[in-house]
């Protein structure tokens, strides 16, 4: 489900446009080992390619990880997974040297299909190690944690529209104390999951967050697919400077129409209501509009 590597949409290293960019791309190597009951995946990629010209190719982002599947064999077809991300950040400079800032990212996923058309996923992570520097220490000590819990309902209801309800939770750990030298701060790394298009193209690291979420799908009429989704933002810690933890409420609606196999027509509406973590002159509601056409060659 992409809550930690996609293409990037949900972190700030997509920084222009970000609600309009396709995300961004890695250059990796991949290995995989796969049998009948068990998978596991190698990967290395470069992140970023520095430019410093001090010290060569020493400022660099690298990634590194595994991952690890294990089908259970049950009537839900439950998946238990295991994964271990490590990012090597030398961007940070410090005169010129390179410090390179380590963020190793353990975690767990189970998927599993309880009844016909009812699936169920949940996934933790534990994130440590050292992050950027702040005021009277080289390095700050990193420890944080995400939570997600999904689910997804096949309505039986007018099955000929093909209804599903999805739910989800997510909660990621923030910072209490920003004058200490622990960074509690969960870092989405490169997650790909949509938390309200307006928010998300606000440029906010999606962190420091609690994320309630409910989207209804369906196609009212053959080759048109409707998406209503319902978002309330909240942070897990208080902002130093904030009156509140109510980061607001975002409603989107998505239709789309697939005029050929090829051609697909989109058009996106959205509100964002602020909530009491904003100043209260930007307390105002936000309106989107956006109109699409995507075409497969």
């Amino acid at each position: 489900n992409q809550f930690l590597i996609g293409d990037g949409d949900a972190s700030t290293t997509v920084l222009e446009v970000p609600d309009l960019t396709g995300g961004i791309n890695f250059d990796a190597v991949k290995a995989v080992l796969g049998y009948d009951t068990f998978s596991v995946d190698l990967f290395a990629a470069k992140i970023s390619e520095g430019f410093n010209s001090f010290v060569e190719d020493k400022d660099d982002v690298d990634l590194f990880g595994v991952n690890a599947a294990f089908k259970l064999g049950d009537k839900g077809a439950s998946v238990i997974e295991a994964y271990t991300f490590v990012q090597m950040d030398k961007s940070v400079i410090s005169g010129l040297e390179p410090k390179a800032n380590k963020l190793y990212v353990p975690g767990l996923r189970l998927s599993t299909n309880l009844l016909d058309g009812i699936a169920l996923s949940l996934e933790g992570a534990y994130q440590f190690g050292d992050g950027d520097p702040i005021v009277g220490a080289d390095k700050s000590e990193i420890s944080a944690y995400g939570l997600q819990g999904m689910a997804s309902f096949s309505i039986p209801l007018i099955e000929d529209m093909k209804p599903v309800l999805s739910l989800g939770y997510t909660y990621l750990s923030g910072d209490d104390d920003t004058l200490d030298n622990k960074d509690k701060n969960f870092n989405v790394l490169y997650q790909n999951q949509n938390v309200g298009r307006i928010f998300h193209s606000f440029g906010f690291d999606s962190t420091n967050m609690r994320i309630a979420s409910a989207a209804l799908e369906l196609i009212p009429l053959q080759d048109i697919t409707t998406k209503l989704s319902v978002y309330n933002l909240s942070s897990s810690q208080k902002e130093d400077l904030a009156d509140g933890s109510k980061v607001g409420n975002e409603y989107d609606l998505d239709m789309s129409y697939a005029y050929t196999e090829d051609v697909k027509f989109g058009i996106s509406a959205g509100l964002f209501v602020p909530g009491d973590a904003f100043a209260e002159d930007l307390q105002k509601h936000q309106t989107q509009l956006i109109s699409s056409v995507s075409v497969l060659f």
